[in-house]
């Protein structure tokens, strides 16, 4: 596991909202698949909400 940035794009009910987090994040060496730890869901949220206002005052 270490430190990881992750952009994604979260739709919503005004278009997709770009978003980017830091999370502690593990790649696994069989296939390759990312996961993060228990309780990530909570920082991706939070990007989420930051994301949609700036989207509201628009200022993206």
């Amino acid at each position: 596991m270490k430190m990881e940035d992750i952009a994604f794009w979260q739709f919503s009910h005004k278009g997709y909202v770009p978003c980017r987090v830091t999370v502690m994040a593990g790649t696994c060496e069989v296939c390759g698949a990312k996961s993060v730890l228990p309780g990530s869901d909570k920082i991706f949220d939070r990007a989420f909400r930051r994301g949609f206002a700036e989207l509201e005052k628009g200022g993206r």
